[in-house]
């Protein structure tokens, strides 16, 4: 299975939101993906500078993953 994951897919992801195929997909090939390394290390990052950080209510996160989806996915 070949799957086009995107950096809303990541994100997915490291909050224990994908489906269940995205999450085995990104588990068996992030080790050959340097840039999802990269890019997972930088929410790790960006998670431990905050101060009493809590994961985003699903709703929220829904919301933003929209939002992101919405600007990726604009036609001129």
């Amino acid at each position: 299975m070949n799957i086009n994951i995107t950096e809303t897919d990541l994100i997915s992801y490291f909050y224990n939101e994908s489906s269940p195929e995205v999450t085995d997909y990104i588990q068996v090939n992030i080790s050959n993906r340097l840039d999802w390394q990269e890019f997972i290390h930088e929410l790790q990052l960006l998670r431990s500078s905050m101060t009493n950080f809590q994961n985003p209510h699903p709703t929220s996160l829904n919301i933003v993953l929209e939002e992101v989806s919405l600007e990726a996915n604009h036609s001129l």
